[in-house]
C-alpha cells in the first residue's frame, strides 16, 4: 500500500521574499522519499539525474517493452518527460559552487541561505509522493494475495 502526499502551492520563504533553493528543497524531499522505498509521482517535475531516477524506478521490464517494440528511438524515456525543462544538476552545483566562491572572496557567506530570491508569482511548488508502508503484511494475515484476489 502506498500513502500518497504532496506539497502544494507557494512555499512560505517564497511569499515572505526570503532566500529559497528549490533545486535543493525538492531534492531533500525527492532524497527522503526514496530512502523510504517511495517514490515522487510521474506527473511532477524532478530533479534527479538520470542515474538518480532510474534507481527509484525498476526499469528492467520498461527497457525491455521498448526495446521489443521499437520505443527507443521512436519515444522519449519517462525521465525526459518529467525532469525540469532544461535543468543540469552538473550546471546547477558548478553555478552555485561559483556563487559561494565568489561570495567567499568578497568576504560574504556564501552559502545555502544565498539562494535566490524568485517572484511568487511566478512559483508553484507541486511535489507528490508516494510512500511505502507495511500494509503489505497486514493484507496477507487477513488473507488476500498480492493479485488483490
Amino acid at each position: 500500500m502506498y500513502v500518497d502526499l504532496g506539497a502544494y502551492g507557494i512555499p512560505r520563504k517564497v511569499l515572505d521574499k526570503q532566500p529559497f533553493d528549490i533545486v535543493h528543497e525538492n531534492r531533500a524531499v525527492e532524497d527522503f522519499v526514496h530512502s523510504r522505498n517511495g517514490f515522487q509521482m510521474l506527473y511532477a517535475d524532478t530533479y534527479r539525474t538520470r542515474a538518480e531516477f532510474r534507481a527509484m524506478f525498476d526499469h528492467t521490464h520498461y527497457d525491455a517493452m521498448r526495446e521489443r517494440y521499437g520505443a527507443l528511438e521512436a519515444f522519449p524515456e519517462v525521465f525526459d518527460k518529467v525532469k525540469k525543462r532544461g535543468f543540469s544538476l552538473e550546471k546547477y552545483e558548478a553555478a552555485k559552487a561559483a556563487k559561494a566562491a565568489a561570495a567567499a572572496a568578497a568576504g560574504g557567506g556564501g552559502g545555502s541561505g544565498d539562494a535566490e530570491v524568485v517572484d511568487a508569482k511566478d512559483y508553484l511548488w507541486l511535489i507528490p509522493i508516494e510512500l511505502g508502508t507495511d500494509m503489505q503484511r497486514v493484507h496477507s494475515r487477513a488473507g488476500f494475495t498480492t493479485d488483490g484476489m
